[in-house]
């Protein structure tokens, strides 16, 4: 419908150790408005393992046609580097709204149904859905969802962490409001894990004062949300400083935190499996965890070049074996961006940690670009020295190394080349010297990435070879989508191997999706599957949903045979009691015409 906006979530994951600078382009169809602007003009910090969620508001132009089903791109561009990742989503522009001008609407989508399992499930499960946004006001916007049983996602990670799930927002006049049961924080050095929980959030988006505070129950991977999370950050910024004060008390008083799973159902790059494996040690060694952080932090942008940031404070840690961590904590950023030339170095200093609580160890990093003359060639380069310690010893990782290449970027296609060598020291000494390509480009609705990574790798008793390698043929069109992936990794002594398939098609008002991948080489977790799913209109805006699914329930579950029997239904009524402003270029709501639904982006990954 003219001036109905459309919701879509999305989140951005990392499996690195290191931070990550991303920004972000949405790609709509022709008219179709940005109402936020600020998701595409700020730069998004992606800490190591975190993640970073968010909201895209999209206006429907007011030539949308019934029946169109338009494909909405997330492009999302690592600052500095040439690689970057694409999610992709539908909104279906559907007939009907009794909307009338300088009224508010309040669109939707419901679904209900069943879903039987082959699995020893003798009750059906039951499916339901329900979504309402609206915008009103000047640049103000109100969601909320409810999702129960298998979410009907474009992704081939089938797995269900929360059976039920509820999300909603409100932004209003520079404020956002945040709540449901997965509300997200993002950690640090003064304010300890990421969490993801139970509660509400709110920020200060806009104007001089600064000010976030977030209280929630933690949730963990296949745990009950306890605990408490009482988070928060309030100061003041100009045009070029920003001065804030930060406060954090997390705690759970059983069954300690985490937000990794057990098992590895991906295929990652050893560096990465290697840390990730570190992390589940680390997390799973306390039944119950106290992390508490006070600090100050300044950031200073004299130039749109340059941008320092200095955090310090105070930490104070401790688990349920009564091993405690108290020091000061602190964290230099420095980064410089022109056409010429990058550079991002952190230095930070973190105390020694307790068995059961993963923070962010003290880091020494810098990776830099020069620009070779005029020539779409850079000279690339990093160096890094970190290391995390636990009071009790019992944990320990120490890591240095660094990389150096070239890297050429013409248009749509890049090609990057580095040589590495990296020492890392876990549960022993690990030195890894690697040779690195990374390449992609696009020819017309085809786009296709590939990365490699070989070498040797030395331990105390061993010499192996390395190799890793990672390939994505993409083919994208407004009519749907179609994306194959192989990727292939060997520590020596081990061999994991992954190949997906990814589709999403319409045939008229009908939608068709599906997905299947094989694996290989896993020991736990990771087990093949395949699902597909329907969608055949019935008229007035109603849809009738057939699924099927063979995949595992859990994450170490075998897979076993699911189908679900739905039907969604979209709307949109309006909303008398709220004035909406209008948006320049716009005109108002008429009655009785295009609305839309809701959506949603699979998760990616920054790898």
């Amino acid at each position: 419908m003219p001036g109905a906006p459309v919701r879509i979530f999305f989140t951005v994951s990392s499996y690195e150790d290191g931070e990550s600078r991303l920004r972000l382009r949405i790609h709509g169809g022709a008219g179709w408005t940005l109402l936020y602007p600020e998701v595409e003009e700020k730069e998004w910090l992606l800490g190591a393992w975190e993640d970073i969620e968010g909201e895209i508001h999209l206006l429907i132009p007011e030539d949308a046609a019934v029946g169109e089903r338009q494909l909405v791109r997330l492009l999302v561009d690592i600052v500095g580097e040439p690689e970057g990742i694409e999610a992709l989503t539908h909104v279906s522009i559907v007939k009907r709204g009794v909307a009338r001008p300088g009224v508010s609407i309040m669109s939707g989508s419901s679904t209900i149904g069943m879903s039987q399992s082959g699995g020893g499930n003798v009750h059906p499960q039951v499916l339901g859905a329900l979504s309402l946004s609206s915008t009103f006001g000047r640049r103000s916007h109100f969601s909320v969802s409810y999702d129960q049983g298998l979410r009907q996602t474009l992704s081939n990670s089938r797995y269900e962490e929360a059976h039920t799930r509820v999300s909603g927002s409100l932004r209003h006049q520079g404020w956002d409001l945040s709540f449901g049961n997965y509300v997200s924080s993002v950690g640090g050095a003064l304010t300890g894990p990421y969490v993801r929980g139970r509660g509400a959030g709110v920020r200060r988006i806009a104007g001089r004062l600064l000010g976030e505070f977030v209280v929630a129950q933690p949730n963990t991977v296949g745990g009950a949300a306890t605990g408490h999370l009482v988070r928060g950050r309030a100061g003041v910024r100009t045009s070029t400083m920003t001065v804030a004060l930060t406060a954090s008390d997390f705690g759970r008083p059983a069954g300690g935190y985490t937000t990794l799973s057990t098992v590895q159902t991906t295929v990652q790059a050893p560096d990465a499996e290697e840390a990730l494996d570190f992390e589940r040690r680390l997390t799973a060694a306390a039944a119950a965890n106290r992390v508490r952080g006070l600090g100050m932090e300044v950031e200073f942008r004299p130039t749109r070049a340059h941008r320092f940031t200095a955090k310090g404070g105070g930490v104070w840690l401790s688990n349920a074996s009564g091993a405690h961590a108290n020091a000061p904590a602190g964290e230099v950023t420095y980064s410089l961006s022109t056409p010429r030339a990058m550079v991002h170095a952190r230095w930070r200093d973190t105390p020694r940690t307790v068995s059961g609580v993963s923070i962010p160890g003290d880091e020494l990093r810098a990776d830099a670009s020069l620009r070779i003359f005029s020539a779409p060639v850079r000279v690339v380069g990093s160096a890094y020295q970190t290391s995390l310690e636990t009071v009790d010893r019992h944990f320990n990782s120490r890591g240095e190394g660094g990389s150096v290449g070239v890297r050429y970027v013409r248009g749509t296609r890049n090609v990057e080349v580095r040589g590495h060598y990296r020492e890392s020291q876990y549960s022993t000494t690990t030195v890894r010297r690697t040779f690195s390509v990374l390449t992609g480009t696009s020819v017309g609705p085809f786009s296709l990435n590939g990365n490699a990574e070989f070498g040797q790798q030395d331990t105390q008793t061993r010499h192996d070879r390395v190799a890793y390698y990672r390939g994505d043929l993409r083919w994208v069109k407004d009519t749907g989508t179609m994306t194959v992936s192989a990727t292939h990794s060997n520590t020596g002594r081990v061999t994991q191997q992954r190949l997906d398939l990814l589709a999403s098609l319409t045939a008229g008002a009908w939608e068709l999706a599906g997905g299947a991948w094989v694996t290989r080489g896993f020991t736990f977790g990771g087990r093949p599957g395949i699902w597909a799913s329907v969608g055949a209109p019935v008229g007035d805006d109603w849809m009738v949903m057939l699924g099927v699914d063979y995949s595992p329930l859990t994450w170490t579950a075998a897979p076993v045979p699911r189908g679900s029997l739905s039907i969604r239904k979209r709307f949109a009524f309006p909303v008398p009691f709220m004035r909406p402003a209008p948006i320049p270029g716009i005109v108002p709501p008429l009655a009785d015409v295009p609305t839309a639904a809701d959506g949603g982006f699979m998760t990616q990954e920054v790898q």
